[in-house]
């Protein structure tokens, strides 16, 4: 074994009573065990095989509390500790997973040989019993008290080490005080004047009162025999001064135990206390799961290594102004855009698109565990955790990501004693007061530690070869272009030498013929100008049309492919701006660069002719060029960054318009027209605004472009009179050369002006960019089954789904049932209860998370959802009617629609009466969205659609609600034969709807509660009963 080897037993504390000798042969028994990032050492619940000491690199102890639950970060181990060792003390299997945080290497030592030490070895033994116990004690207060997650490793190893166990039998309690206690197994009670006041569970402490010198009196009480950790009043004394969190955290829990007690509080309380029944929970803050339980190092005298490996991506502590910016997109976007700015500090493009999948952004954001997770893909070792200001200003590697005003995330990358610095995706960069941020900040945190595996993050790019394609079609006209571009740059230079011919010959010889030649050569050259440059605006227009119908058709084939989840997370009006974007890349790709590109190959020729005509006055000239360069330089990037700003602003009064014209009736209804004005006039004003500010930093660059453009002139005029005087060129050559001059100075400029656009096409084809980068539903390659109709058998197999990132709640829980062909089935429960849900997921509207569904013995994910949806028809909720007649919304996707066939499902749906009094009767126009029918209307019609496809599963969430119940009846009676050798689901709280179902299905917090016919669950009494004696009540 190495010496390196040697060295490191030395330092584990385990070892450190042992000779040299026995060290060796320690060391000669262990294994080299190499790991890369986030390889696995063992699992938890697996067999104890080794013993393991880190030899170099981090390892990460993790543990599920439950099964299924997510991986809780016990511990990051460094180089010198071990672990692994009471799976082999206690021959149990592993109570925690161990993985590699870094690139590691560990010393493995085998079951038997570890044991075999320990017997020939009894001082090492007896080391590791103490070691095991004082890290068992450590674990439970991390992750089961309140307490132990506010305190530090220095001050936590302080407290382990003045704990005193105390075992009691049940009954009272004589507890010696000021002291806080800590319930590590049993429960306690507080007493005060002869009432229970509160209960103390397991991981819950008391005696802050007394520990705060302002004992409430209570008397404690074990109902069960308890095990309780005591540490004395004066050790929090003296942590108090390090620590405000934990003396505001014990005055908030002992104002709590007054109000418990029924006492004045004599300290402002930080939460109210709960009760029920007369009994008062122990007070609490954030819970285990919700803080995603702060790291723990178990070996503090071990100095951790990781700044090595850290290396490879030092922090870019630059000037405040250098730290990037990413503004997000939507709402919910923030934790994904603070990521996406993170990344970008440490030199990496990562899109919105790509980090909102990987942190699970839904409707409601992203939540501290899906962003650590995300962080955690993308290179980072990311810890959630509570933390002060203090705590914050005191952290090793700056930026961070905080939680802000309850609903946001943001990036602090920089904190003094008197401000703090951060990035608010929504807002921009911000400088604010230590107070102003104290109030917004609520007290989360994420840290992110770079590692090695960031250098490895694919960047995202701006594919600009899917926008050329519908090009390659057009050849020759974008040939076609280029000649006429040609001529015409051809033509511009013959104007110039054919003015000085006739400056300097004709007004020199007097010679009329020689000007009626010349006049005519020019007359010639301005009318193929003019005749060249028509035929380049028609190519032109013709190319660009063709190119924009083809990226629109591109989008929007994409677009319908994408999963439901995709339109739930984006504004209408966000999709409809990013359509307008084609604009700036039809304009970036066609005309102007053509024209640019032939302009800088003939500039060759134009500095030839003027190098010719004099050589101090072209140098003076090029001289000119170079404040166009760098004004260019520092233009492009900011006027970029306001053009995504706008995109984002305009799209979002976009979407305050449609959403206020599609609920314009509910508007009037309530009389809320002010409000609604005042939230499109916000937004609004806000686009203007940032629209102003981009036309005046435009002026200001443009005003000096113009302002240079004429210093050139002047200069090159003043110039060349000296050198006419001089004699060192004539006036005609004089008049040629600044006539050449807006030629050099044109291609320079318009390829000023191009970089300019091409960044806000930039900005164009990364917006369209985020909906064809968004992966389809359907993979394009995916080898699907696809049967042309399917039979109707259907089977859920204990399914399981949840929106989101693995810390949200399932909506639907451990589902499982089957129908067969002319079974009917019904769904019923409260609301929220994952009917609706439920049935999506048959349609494959949404991946489930676990379990299976099979249709006709095939399992629903290797079924294309085309075809699936070809057999099955909906009526969700709330119907959507086309625009159109009526005969097309019942026959909707059908080009050739069967008139008797659509008579026929109006007749199921009772709709053709209404339907034939009309005097159009099916050519009547619906209006959008139906709205010029009435509720019950639109929702025969939408029943009318789906009997018109004739499908063999049939989907009906409250599908009759805006009927009265002779009209469901009716349609009852119409379909029953349809309905014979077919499945329908059924999805109503009206119980007249699900009586005659052949199963019902009671869903409580999406879970089947009580499942059976009408009668049956009635016999049963349970919450179907219920339902339906609240609807006989009412």
């Amino acid at each position: 074994m190495s010496d390196e080897v040697l060295e490191t037993l030395r330092k584990v504390v385990l070892f450190s009573v042992l000779e040299e000798g026995e060290l060796k042969r320690v060391a000669e028994r262990c294994e080299l065990v190499h790991l890369s990032l986030g390889e696995q050492v063992f699992e938890q619940g697996d067999a104890g095989d080794a013993f393991y000491v880190i030899l170099s690199g981090k390892v990460r102890i993790t543990r599920k509390p439950e099964p299924g639950a997510k991986d809780l970060t016990l511990a990051n181990l460094g180089q010198g500790s071990y672990f692994g060792e009471v799976a082999l003390l206690q021959d149990v299997p592993r109570t925690a997973g161990a993985r590699a945080s870094l690139d590691s290497t560990l010393l493995s030592l085998s079951r038997e040989d570890f044991r075999a030490l320990l017997l020939g070895l009894p001082e090492v033994a007896a080391q590791l019993e103490q070691c095991v116990r004082s890290r068992s004690v450590q674990t439970f207060l991390r992750t089961c008290t309140e307490v132990g997650q506010q305190l530090k490793p220095k001050d936590f190893k302080q407290i382990v080490g003045a704990l005193e166990t105390i075992s009691a039998p049940a009954g009272p309690l004589a507890l010696a005080h000021p002291a806080l206690y800590v319930v590590q197994s049993g429960r306690v009670e507080l007493h005060a004047g002869g009432e229970r006041k509160a209960v103390v569970e397991q991981g819950e402490a008391f005696g802050e009162d007394h520990v705060l010198d302002d004992p409430v009196g209570f008397e404690a009480l074990a109902p069960e025999p308890v095990e309780l950790l005591r540490v004395e009043a004066g050790l929090f004394t003296k942590l108090f001064k390090k620590s405000k969190g934990l003396k505001s955290l014990f005055q908030g829990r002992e104002a709590r135990w007054r109000q418990a007690a029924g006492l004045s509080s004599k300290r402002a309380s930080r939460g109210a206390s709960s009760s029920e029944s007369g009994r008062v929970a122990a007070p609490s803050g954030l819970t285990l799961m919700e803080m995603s339980v702060p790291v723990i190092d178990f070996d503090d005298e071990v100095e951790e290594q990781e700044e090595a490996q850290a290396e490879v991506l030092p922090r870019r502590r630059g000037a405040i102004r250098r730290f990037p910016f990413v503004e997000q997109q939507e709402e919910m976007d923030c934790g994904a855009a603070c990521l996406a700015m993170i990344l970008k500090h440490y030199g990496k493009t990562v899109h919105l698109t790509r980090l909102r999948s990987l942190a699970s952004v839904t409707a409601q954001g992203a939540s501290m565990a899906s962003i650590v997770e995300a962080a955690n893909k993308v290179g980072f070792l990311a810890t959630g955790k509570a933390a002060s200001v203090e705590a914050l200003e005191h952290h090793e590697r700056l930026p961070l990501i905080a939680h802000w005003e309850g609903v946001h995330w943001i990036v602090v990358y920089r904190i003094s004693s008197e401000h703090v610095w951060v990035s608010d995706p929504a807002e921009g960069k911000v400088k604010l007061t230590r107070a102003e941020f104290e109030r917004g900040y609520t007290g989360r945190a994420i840290s992110l530690e770079p590692t090695t595996a960031i250098a490895a993050v694919e960047e995202s790019r701006i594919h600009w070869g899917r926008f050329v394609e519908p090009l390659k079609q057009h050849k020759l006209m974008i040939l076609e272009i280029f000649a006429c571009a040609l001529a015409l740059q051809i033509f511009g230079l013959t104007v110039p030498i054919l003015t000085q011919q006739i400056t300097d010959r004709v007004a020199v010889t007097k010679s009329a013929s020689l000007l009626n030649l010349l006049a005519f050569a020019a007359a010639l050259l301005f009318l193929g100008q003019i005749a060249i440059g028509a035929v380049r605006s028609y190519v032109i227009t013709f190319v660009s049309t063709r190119l924009q119908h083809g990226m629109m058709a591109m989008v929007m084939v994409h677009l319908l492919h994408l999963p439901l989840s995709f339109f739930g997370l984006k504004r209408p009006g966000d999709i409809l701006s990013r359509f307008e974007d084609s604009d700036e890349i039809k304009e970036v790709l066609l005309g102007k660069p053509i024209e640019i590109a032939i302009d800088l190959l003939l500039l060759v020729g134009y500095l030839g002719v003027m190098l010719y005509y004099n050589v101090t006055l072209t140098v003076v000239t090029l001289l000119f060029v170079l404040p166009f360069v760098g004004l260019t330089i520092v233009s492009a990037p900011v006027m970029a960054g306001f053009t995504r700003r706008n995109s984002i602003a305009e799209s979002r009064t976009e979407s305050t318009l449609i959403e206020t014209f599609n609920g314009i009736e509910t508007v009037k209804s309530f009389g809320i027209e002010r409000k609604v004005r005042g939230k499109w006039e916000g937004r609004f004003a806000r686009a203007e605004n940032l629209s102003y500010a981009e036309e005046m930093i435009e002026l200001g660059f443009e005003s000096l472009t113009a302002l240079l453009d004429k210093l050139t002139k002047v200069t090159v005029l003043y110039i060349g009179v000296l050198q006419v005087i001089d004699g060192n060129m004539s006036i005609g050559q004089l008049l040629a050369f600044t006539m050449m001059v807006d030629h050099v100075y044109q291609p320079i400029l318009g390829f000023v002006g191009l970089i300019d656009e091409f960044q806000e096409a930039n900005v164009s084809a990364e917006r369209l960019g985020e909906i064809l980068d968004t992966p389809r539903e359907v993979a394009a390659n995916a080898n699907l089954t696809k049967p042309q109709q399917l039979k109707g058998y259907i089977r859920y197999e204990n399914v399981f789904f949840r929106y989101g990132a693995k810390d949200s709640p399932y909506i639907v829980r451990n589902v499982s049932f089957d129908l067969a062909p002319g079974q009917t089935l019904a769904l019923v429960g409260r609301s929220g209860s994952g009917k609706t849900t439920l049935a999506r997921l048959l349609l494959g509207l949404y991946p489930i998370t676990e379990g299976r569904i099979f249709i006709d013995e095939i399992d629903l994910s290797e079924l294309d959802p085309q075809h699936l949806r070809r057999s099955v028809s909906t009526v969700p909720q709330d119907s959507y009617l086309f625009r159109g007649t009526i005969l097309e919304n019942i026959a909707a996707g059908d080009t050739n629609p069967d008139y008797e066939a659509v008579v026929r499902a109006a007749s199921m749906a009772a709709a053709h009466d209404f339907v034939s009094a009309m005097p159009l009767g099916y050519q009547t126009e619906v209006g959008e969205g139906g709205g010029r029918l009435s509720g019950g209307q639109r929702q025969r019609i939408a029943l009318a659609r789906a009997f018109y496809r004739r499908p063999n599963i049939l989907i009906m969430d409250e599908s009759t609600s805006a009927l009265d119940t002779e009209s469901e009846a009716t349609i009852a009676e119409n379909t029953s034969d349809f309905l014979r050798d077919r499945v329908a689901i059924l999805i109503a709280h009206r119980m007249s709807t699900v009586r005659n179902a052949d199963k019902i299905l009671v869903l409580d917090n999406g879970e089947i509660l009580e499942q059976g016919n009408h009668e049956e669950l009635l016999a049963k009494e349970g919450l179907y009963y219920q339902l339906c004696t609240q609807q006989l009540t009412v």
